[in-house]
């Protein structure tokens, strides 16, 4: 155990006597040591199941704090998820809508001609958050063979006439 300790100190970089530590103290310094490279492996494993197709982009931190929570559990939902078609993988992000302030938003408006009336038609407090799709990735969506249950199954939105 005394060598087990000594190197787990030296790798680490823990500059205390392991000798002199007492095993509860040890163990934090140890587990203070290695939480970066937890935190790198955390990262690299959502990036992973993104790059595979088994997480949408916008289901990122969710999968950063479920691979905190329980990093077995993440990978055996990783492991057993379906593979989210392309198609839909790259119609995911065009629901996406920044938020912006109230100022910015008029002088954007102002500087492409929405008018105000316009812009609050289309962003009611009604219909601020739902992601209605838009005529062009309905578009999109028609070439690539889409249908909109599909879309829909992999981007749970509130979508208007659903």
């Amino acid at each position: 155990m005394k060598e087990l300790l000594e190197y787990l100190f030296r790798v680490c970089g823990i500059g205390a006597d392991p000798a002199a530590t007492a095993p509860e103290e040890a163990l934090k310094l140890i587990k203070e040591a290695l939480a970066p490279i937890a935190e790198r492996i955390k990262d690299e494993a959502v990036a992973s199941a993104i790059a595979a197709g088994k997480l949408r982009f916008d289901e990122r931190e969710w999968a950063l704090e479920f691979a905190g929570e329980n990093f077995a559990a993440f990978r055996a939902f990783v492991k057993l998820r379906k593979p989210i078609p392309p198609a839909v993988m790259a119609l995911a992000g065009r629901l996406a809508r920044p938020a912006v302030s109230d100022a910015l938003q008029e002088s954007i408006n102002r500087k492409i001609g929405v008018k105000p009336e316009i812009f609050a038609k289309y962003n009611s407090p009604e219909t601020k958050g739902s992601a209605d799709i838009d005529a062009a990735t309905l578009a999109i969506m028609g070439q690539m063979g889409v249908s909109r249950e599909t879309f829909l199954k992999y981007n749970p939105v509130k979508v208007a006439g659903v």
